[in-house]
């Protein structure tokens, strides 16, 4: 998102993940978070990978192999995909309906690499919840000055997007 007039360019490099013998799309690994809806009801989820056909995520929805699960995708909007696997929180799914490849180039435009290229610090989203309360707020940033502020990390800002999805914004050395 543009705030002014003059736009940063940000460096960032996009790795293709090699085809297996079993996957027939190009994949690119990304990081970012978004919501889903399942018949559990709505969270959180984190998108690892990304092709026209299908996507690689964590979740702590319960979800089945064969369940399907609506995923707002930036671009793309609400997406269907069906689990083909699932191992603890992390999912490979299959869309319903494969995604354009310009939809797919549009997605990782908008999305910074995990794997940027900089000698400044790196920034980072992660997700806090959707629509959270002040009071999950600062637990969520308590868990975080306990766990990850000893590893070099902080936090810079917060952001909610436009579906109620708050996540801060983190800076890594």
């Amino acid at each position: 998102m543009i705030t002014s007039a003059r736009a940063k360019v940000l460096r960032a490099q996009i790795r293709s993940i090699p085809l297996g013998d079993r996957r027939g799309s190009q994949r690119w690994r990304l990081r970012f978070a978004t919501v889903g809806e399942s018949a559990e009801g709505s969270e959180v989820i984190e998108v690892h990978d990304l092709s026209d056909r299908g996507l690689r995520m964590e979740t702590r929805l319960d979800l089945e192999v064969g369940e399907t699960i609506a995923i707002d995708l930036p671009t793309a909007g609400r997406t269907e995909a069906r689990v083909v696997w699932r191992e603890g929180n992390a999912c490979g799914c299959e869309f319903t309906r494969p995604l354009d490849r310009a939809v797919v180039g549009r997605i990782i435009l908008r999305t910074p690499s995990t794997e940027m290229e900089d000698t400044g610090p790196r920034r980072e989203e992660l997700a806090i919840g959707i629509n959270p309360s002040v009071e999950a707020i600062a637990a969520w940033k308590r868990d975080f000055e306990r766990t990850r502020a000893p590893l070099g990390e902080r936090i810079v800002g917060y952001r909610q997007h436009g579906d109620g999805l708050t996540v801060a914004i983190v800076e890594h050395d």
